[in-house]
Formats: C-alpha cells, sequence, structure tokens
C-alpha cells in the first residue's frame, strides 16, 4: 500500500477508534478554556517592528501555542515544527535535525533566522543553526512565531527565507515550581525544573530553570550516548506600568557532540559550550535590547583538548514607535552588531566585523479596510559594503473576518566566518597501479573562503487569503513566487603534474597534483508554492487542522547556455520535497484524559550529499509518513499529568536523508543500515507543579 493511502487510512482509523468516546464529554481541561485556537486573536511580536494582531501581520505568519507544544509529545523544537505548512523539517540522527522555511532543507541550513526571545541563534561560524544547544527546554516555551517570508527589511541578514521566533515564558506565567521527567527508547532521558517568583512587593519577577536531556545518536551503527545540560534565568525589575527592564542568561553544555553527522565539514566530537547575556529595557515607546553570546566547541580528538573555534557576538539594538495622527504609525531603529572569532584549525586568522543598519516601517489605514504597510533596512558589512531591503504590503478586508494580503519584498544574506576566511589544508596520498611503476603520489586539498562573496539575494511576491468562516471553522491559503540570486556554490580548480615529473616518461595532465575548492556567487534561481490550511473546533472537547503545501524550486548556473549539452537552465532541484501534508486532532475526555494525534507525510526527495573527496551526487529519499499518539491525565487537583507518547506510531521505518558510512577514497558509499532507520519512539512522561 502506498504511503499516501496508508496516511489516509491510519487518521480515518483513529478518528473511528476515539471520536465516540469524545462526542458524550462535557467537561474539558481548564487551562484550555483560554488556548488560543478559535478563542482569540494571537498577538504577535516577529512580524512587524511593533506588536499587533496576527490578522495584520505584513507577514506570512504562523503561531504555535504552548498547549500546541505540550499535546504533541514533541521532545525537541523541530518535531512541533513538522506541523506547520511549509516549513521542511530533516532528521540525520536522533541528535541531528534541520529545519527550512519553503525549502532550503540541507544538513547545515544557513538561510533561517532563528531567534529566542529576539536573540539570534545562529552559529556566526557556519550561519547553521544547532537545534539541540538553545538553553531551554520546551516546557518553558510560551509559543513560536513562524514568519514564512524573506524578513531582511526588519532583522537584516540571515532572515533569508523566513524567522523562527522562540517566545519564553515570563516570569509571572512560572509562578511556583514545575518538575518535568520523561524516558523513552534510544536512552531517552529528560529532566527539567522550572521556578518563578516574585521579590520586593512584585517589583521584581524572576524565572530559573534548568534541563539535562540525552539520547543515543545512532550515528553509523554506532550507539554515541550525547546529553545537553541547559540553564535559562530571567529577572524583570518593574519600575511602572509603562517602563520595565529584563536580564536574562542562557547557557547550553554537550558533551561528545557529533556536529556534522554528514562529514560535510568540521570537526568530528566536540564538548560544545554556549553562553549568552541578554538585557532589554521598555521606556514607554522606546525599546532598547542588547546581548553578548558565546560559541566555544572543544575538540575531543586530540591528545591535548583544545578549542576547536571560538565566536563571540555584541548585539545593540535601539527602536523607537510612534503615532502621526489616528491612521498611521511609524517605527525606526539602528543596529549594532560586532562579531569577532579567533585563530583557530578552520581560520588561521583572527577576524572582527562591525556590521550596522538603520531601519523603518510605516504603517498607514488608507481606509476602514485598506491597510499599508512599507518598511525598509540598510545594513552595512565590511566585505559585502551596503544593502538595502524593502518590504511592502497591502491588506484588504472587503468582507468581515475575510482578509486578503499582498506583499513584496527583498532579502539577503551576508557570508559566515567560513564562506569568507576558511583555509585548511591535507594530502592524499595513492599508488600507482600497473601499466604505471608502483610509486606513492601526493595530492594537496586546499579549501579556502572567498573574501570577494556579494551577499545571496532573494525577491519575494505572495499573496493570501486568511478567512474566519465560523468560530468553529478556519481557512487560510498562501501562495508565493521567489526569485533567487548569487547563491554561493563551491567551485573547483585543479593542477596536474608535468610530464617526466613522477617518474620518466610519466604523462602529462593525468595525476592531480592540487586540488582547490573555494565558494563563488554562481547559482540563481526561482521556486513557487503555496499553502493552504484549515483549522477548526468540533466541539469543546475536539479540535484539529489540516494542511498542504506544494513548492518547485528551479535553479541554474550563471555561465549556463541554453541548449548546451551541460546545460542546467531552469533545473528542478529536488532536494527540497514538493508534496507535505499535516493533519492533527485534539481530544479532550471527561474526567481530565487527553489526547492528541498528529501525522506527517513528505514526498519523495533527491538529497545531495557530499562525498570525502569533494564531489557531490544525488541520493534517493522516499515518501514517508509520521503519526505520533499522545495520551495524557491530569491528576492530583491538576498539579500533575502522567503522559504516554508514541512517536512513529506504526513503525514506518524511514530515512530523511540518506544514510552513509565512510569507505575508501572517495566515498563514502550508501549502505543499507537499518539501525539507522527512523522507527518508532515510546517516552512517558511525568510532570508536577506546586
Amino acid at each position: 500500500m502506498k504511503l499516501k493511502n496508508r496516511m489516509i487510512s491510519v487518521i480515518i482509523l483513529c478518528i473511528v477508534t476515539i471520536f465516540p468516546g469524545v462526542l458524550t464529554a462535557n467537561e474539558y481541561l481548564s487551562q484550555e478554556k483560554e488556548r488560543l485556537l478559535f478563542e482569540e486573536i494571537p498577538v504577535v511580536i516577529s512580524g512587524s517592528l511593533t506588536a499587533q494582531p496576527i490578522t495584520e501581520a505584513a507577514t506570512t505568519m504562523t503561531v504555535i501555542s504552548s498547549e500546541d507544544i505540550h499535546y504533541s509529545g514533541a521532545t525537541n523544537i523541530p518535531d512541533i515544527l513538522r506541523t506547520v505548512a511549509g516549513v521542511d523539517v530533516m532528521t540525520i540522527s536522533n541528535r541531528d535535525q534541520q529545519v527550512g522555511v519553503r525549502g532550503f532543507i540541507t544538513p547545515a541550513n544557513n538561510k533561517l533566522l532563528v531567534l529566542i526571545d529576539g536573540r539570534t541563534m545562529y552559529s556566526d561560524m557556519y550561519g547553521a543553526v544547532f537545534w539541540d544547544m538553545f538553553p531551554i527546554g520546551m516546557e518553558e516555551i510560551d509559543r513560536i512565531e513562524i514568519v514564512k517570508s524573506p524578513a531582511s527589511s526588519i532583522y537584516g541578514a540571515n532572515a533569508f527565507s523566513g524567522v523562527i521566533n522562540i517566545i519564553t515564558k515570563s516570569p509571572q506565567q512560572v509562578i511556583g515550581t514545575h518538575l518535568n521527567f520523561s524516558v523513552g527508547e534510544d536512552h531517552i532521558l529528560i529532566g527539567s525544573l522550572i521556578h518563578g517568583g516574585e521579590l520586593f512587593k512584585k517589583k521584581i519577577q524572576y524565572k530559573v530553570s534548568t534541563q539535562w536531556d540525552q539520547l543515543d545518536e545512532r550515528y553509523q551503527d554506532q550507539q554515541q550516548i550525547a546529553g545537553v545540560f541547559r540553564v535559562n534565568a530571567q529577572a524583570t525589575y518593574t519600575i511602572d506600568e509603562k517602563r520595565k527592564v529584563t536580564f536574562s542568561f542562557g547557557h547550553a553544555y554537550s558533551q561528545d557532540r557529533r556536529l556534522f553527522n554528514t562529514r560535510t565539514s568540521g570537526p568530528g566530537l566536540l564538548d560544545y559550550k554556549n553562553d549568552a547575556f541578554q538585557l532589554d529595557a521598555e521606556f514607554g515607546n522606546i525599546r532598547f535590547r542588547t546581548f553578548y553570546k558565546v560559541e566555544r566547541p572543544y575538540d575531543m580528538g586530540a591528545s591535548i583538548i583544545t578549542a576547536a573555534w571560538q565566536v563571540n557576538t555584541l548585539n545593540a539594538e535601539l527602536i523607537h514607535s510612534f503615532s502621526l495622527g489616528e491612521k498611521q504609525s511609524l517605527a525606526w531603529g539602528v543596529n549594532l552588531r560586532i562579531n569577532w572569532q579567533e585563530e583557530n584549525n578552520f581560520i588561521l586568522d583572527s577576524h572582527t566585523q562591525a556590521l550596522t543598519a538603520l531601519f523603518f516601517e510605516d504603517q498607514i489605514k488608507i481606509a476602514k479596510n485598506l491597510r499599508l504597510t512599507l518598511g525598509g533596512r540598510f545594513d552595512t558589512h565590511p566585505l559585502t559594503k551596503g544593502k538595502f531591503s524593502p518590504r511592502g504590503t497591502l491588506i484588504y478586508s472587503p468582507f468581515k473576518d475575510h482578509i486578503f494580503r499582498a506583499s513584496v519584498s527583498r532579502a539577503f544574506r551576508n557570508p559566515a566566518f567560513t564562506d569568507s576566511y576558511q583555509f585548511s589544508e591535507r594530502k592524499r596520498t595513492m599508488t600507482l597501479r600497473p601499466p604505471y611503476p608502483p610509486i606513492s603520489v601526493t595530492t594537496t586539498m586546499i579549501t579556502q573562503g572567498n573574501s570577494n562573496l556579494k551577499p545571496e539575494a532573494i525577491t519575494s511576491y505572495e499573496f493570501g487569503i486568511r478567512s474566519t468562516w465560523t468560530r468553529q471553522f478556519k481557512s487560510e491559503l498562501n501562495l508565493f513566487y521567489n526569485r533567487f540570486a548569487d547563491f554561493f556554490d563551491q567551485t573547483r580548480t585543479f593542477t596536474f603534474y608535468e610530464a617526466n615529473e613522477l617518474f620518466p616518461g610519466s604523462p602529462a595532465e593525468t595525476f592531480q597534483k592540487q586540488m582547490t575548492m573555494t565558494y563563488d556567487n554562481i547559482t540563481s534561481g526561482r521556486a513557487w508554492g503555496g499553502e493552504v490550511s484549515l483549522e477548526f473546533d468540533f466541539s469543546k472537547t475536539i479540535s484539529g487542522f489540516l494542511n498542504y503545501s506544494y513548492q518547485d524550486f528551479r535553479s541554474h548556473e550563471k555561465d549556463d547556455e541554453p541548449g548546451s549539452d551541460d546545460s542546467q537552465l531552469d533545473e528542478m532541484r529536488t532536494e527540497n520535497p514538493r508534496n507535505k501534508v499535516n493533519a492533527g486532532l485534539r481530544f479532550l475526555f471527561k474526567k481530565n484524559f487527553s489526547a492528541n494525534l498528529l501525522a506527517h507525510w513528505v514526498g519523495a526527495t533527491q538529497k545531495i550529499v557530499r562525498q570525502q573527496g569533494g564531489s557531490f551526487n544525488l541520493q534517493d529519499v522516499n515518501d514517508y509518513m509520521i503519526v505520533n499518539l499522545r495520551i495524557g491525565f491530569v491528576f492530583w487537583k491538576k498539579k500533575a499529568e502522567v503522559a504516554a507518547a508514541v512517536l512513529n506510531l506504526f513503525n514506518l521505518h524511514h530515512y530523511e536523508f540518506p544514510s552513509f558510512r565512510p569507505g575508501p577514497f572517495p566515498g563514502p558509499f550508501p549502505v543499507d543500515n537499518d539501525d539507522e532507520e527512523l522507527g518508532r519512539r515510546i517516552v512517558f512522561t511525568f510532570s508536577y507543579n506546586f
């Protein structure tokens, strides 16, 4: 049976099995009375320079609430992001996951901006995001705001394809002590503690959280149990109703972490540390934010433990917002970001980069049902110089509860430190075979950055409709067309031994003497697609959603000539899945039982795999389906809960990235390794609030 048909059958089976017990329920859990879904319009902060209802957002947005996270049974952030239309999630190993928005799902995606409470979480060394190295646990998240549009007009570089802003619960939301403990297959062990309190007649509110998690990475048929320790703290001093100051601290430490499971670059096992300090201040309509973060992996493969690299970031931002009459509001701001990187094994010299920006956003109410948003940001960079990123959005509501939105925007991504400054050199030696004499031939292999790269660029056109048909039923349709330019791709140049250089009579242009790999602005392209989403409430005890997304990604290299034998003009990029379907049902039984069912189907793809010799090839990844079920029971005066989550309920084994095992040069070679397949996992959780 095809996976598409299986998914439909599974959903119908689960509805038929659980639905009768729900229809008779007259009560539902008290914490659901104030849930976001259908009860109120969510207020978002990630799509604009000011807080606004999601219906007025100038971009395509989705909100995942804390209730969605809780009932999903997900043990990590990427797994809950699977529910969002237009978001791609790829699991490479149990510990290594990557997320993309409308494409760009690669082993080290560097085209997505990820924030925690407004603080950037990507690695300035690579530009990629290491999702398991965040300083927070799932229980501390209040909501996740997903921007599925380029957003450089607000955030500058790296907000290329979208933004994911993870907003944690305030100290006021976690007053008391919250304990959570999970255990499951693959040596899963998760323990977290959150405590919140108030001091000095509630003038100071604080929270402290800590978490330890471990699991078996199951990489290349090896048992590699890796853990992460996290600490997050926040204190808010409220001066008066309009003025407050918040200080935050985050720390994450991972032991024996494998940084790149696909061995694209970088070291193997590391001890990895992230630290961040953040200060936020609000004084009426003026907001100030500054943070300092440091990323320090330590190489565990050498006899002497050394820092693989160290990157420091200091960021400061000031935003001022005000009204210009009753129909116009304006916000503007300035940003300064300083990155400095220490000399390491990948970059031979220390480098410091100072980035500045000036930005604005103007919201104009043209008529009662017509709103225009215009914004832009000018960023400077020591290598790429200046870049302007505009955005314009028109929101029209001709009928009550039906909102039309059209927008155009431009965004960019600056090169990361490795793109600009990387340098590594290694030797490869091989012994010649007959008819040549059995001598050793050495090839020097060099990888180096390019400090002359231009920023990668995207221009996006979007159209969307958000409709509320009844209190129980909502729908949303979004269409997009994106054009890309100046993508970084790796290029290779070769030099060969000359005639008679290796031995008398040795031929010229036959044996490689040196191979140099670097980066250049090579690829342009375009993509189009869309998402349709349905949300519904059958009753007070059952709710759900269904969404579908489609994307078509095509590219070509700048030297392509139409009609030539090797032309890749308008070539289909199959590494981004074209079709995805997500569905979910939530049941709230009487007597405090709950059940949550999620199903995800992803179409077949081909993933680009880099081999150890520097070459690339495409490997097939079949379509797959995941069905997750969580059942929970609240007791002890609703202070405690026990739950069981069955992830991949029907044990449909699959790969989301090709399984590879290292082999002889140029390897690695594909293997059929059942131990690396993703299968069923059962997790039991106990939580208690006191």
